[in-house]
């Protein structure tokens, strides 16, 4: 465990603490001289921190090409905010002044907070379920309480939320368009496969789950 907790702690620093930063400092140092901008990537960082802290090392070791295409989707992530940052400079800011505003910008921290709880929170309630891969582990259970009760997939629902939240505290459009497209192609599989998956572990007891439940949004989709 305190094998796994350091391995998980030096990912965090070298991909958070360097990598991320080091690209935004590189293309857009002026976050860091904003307060909101500041504050978001605190609470990013955090979401980040706890989200990799409870998340189980996979059972799995080797890489699919599915898994490195999320590594890959993780990878852009500063250069996404470095172009919301300038589309926003250079574009919104010009035409759409209205929406250059820091109530649309605390609009975003507020619902930022809510989609790291809504992520973050399933993964605490999977605990060593939730792996980062698409496997079943060992002792592995059904669960259909608490945030799993209202959608089938509410990491991926706070992913989306906190994808249109990163827009609003940029103030960008076109960028927060383009990541949501991303998302949705990425992850989109993941949930079917996912389904599929508990489908053939739990059989009828995951068919009848799946009849009182949506998959992303609750009551609409």
């Amino acid at each position: 465990m305190a094998g796994d907790l350091a391995a998980k702690m030096a990912f965090f620093i070298v991909f958070y603490g360097f990598y991320f930063n080091i690209v935004l400092l590189l293309l857009v140092p002026a976050v860091y001289q904003s307060l909101v901008h500041l504050a978001y990537l605190l609470l990013f960082y955090g979401a980040a921190l706890i989200d990799n802290i409870v998340r189980p090392v996979p059972e799995k070791k080797e890489l699919d090409p599915y898994t490195r295409t999320l590594l890959v989707f993780f990878g852009i992530q500063p250069f996404l905010f470095a172009l919301a940052f300038y589309e926003n400079l250079f574009l919104i800011s010009v035409f759409v002044p209205a929406y250059d505003n820091w109530l649309v910008a605390f609009a975003g921290l507020v619902l930022y907070v809510v989609a790291a709880g809504i992520s973050v929170g399933s993964r605490v309630q999977l605990g060593t379920q939730g792996s980062g891969r698409i496997e079943i582990r060992q002792d592995h259970n059904l669960v259909t309480t608490g945030m799993y009760g209202l959608v089938r997939h509410p990491m991926y629902l706070g992913g989306l939320l906190g994808t249109v939240a990163f827009g609003l505290v940029f103030r960008s459009i076109v960028v927060m368009l383009l990541a949501l497209v991303i998302f949705l192609a990425v992850f989109r599989e993941r949930w079917f496969r996912e389904e599929e998956m508990m489908e053939a572990q739990f059989g009828d007891e995951y068919k009848e789950y799946k009849k009182r439940t949506k998959r992303l949004i609750p009551g609409i989709y």
